[in-house]
């Protein structure tokens, strides 16, 4: 039992320390290891740093805190996470957000892969982040909206390989649609 306190001490110490240099740090990549060490602990001890970050000014900060938070769980987490995929203003810190949504919120989130899908943004990074969750989480609605993006880049033709080489009907049915396609990815 007292080695259990003195654990608990421990944990409950180093959640502090981690809390500080979330917060506190002048680096932001200091602040975004602190935020991303912070999803490992309780909600109680990591919440609050957490929302602050998830305020930061570092994009890379802010999508420490996202991931961080779809770690954590629970209704505020869920809350953050859907602020930020809606109104954040950097493609990696929304890309991000995405993820931590699905993961928290897997029958809720089927629309916003949907938008995810069909979102813009430079290297592609929101988009393949819903790819990554169609992939996760298929189902016909979602490998068709896909497989409607097919040209857009080359991720969604390999996604649609994944998903036919563990069976998915719909998969090998628009895979056969697009086998004629001049475009080298496809």
């Amino acid at each position: 039992a007292q080695h259990d306190r003195q654990q608990q001490a421990r944990d409950t110490a180093a959640a502090g320390a981690l809390s500080r240099a979330a917060t506190r740090a002048d680096y932001s990549a200091v602040r975004a290891l602190a935020v991303a060490a912070l999803g490992e602990f309780p909600a109680e001890a990591a919440l609050p740093a957490l929302e602050s970050a998830a305020r930061d000014t570092s994009s890379r900060v802010r999508k420490a805190a996202v991931a961080s938070l779809g770690a954590l769980g629970g209704d505020r987490a869920l809350v953050l996470v859907r602020q930020a995929w809606t109104g954040d203003r950097s493609y990696e810190v929304r890309a991000a957000a995405l993820s931590a949504l699905v993961r928290l919120d897997r029958a809720g989130a089927h629309n916003e892969i949907l938008r995810g899908l069909s979102t813009p943004s430079y290297r592609d990074v929101i988009q393949n982040a819903a790819v990554v969750a169609v992939i996760q989480h298929p189902d016909s609605g979602l490998v068709d909206a896909l497989a409607r993006q097919v040209g857009v880049q080359p991720l969604p033709s390999v996604a649609l390989a994944v998903l036919a080489s563990r069976g998915d009907s719909t998969a090998v049915a628009a895979l056969g649609r697009v086998l004629d396609d001049e475009r080298g990815w496809v």
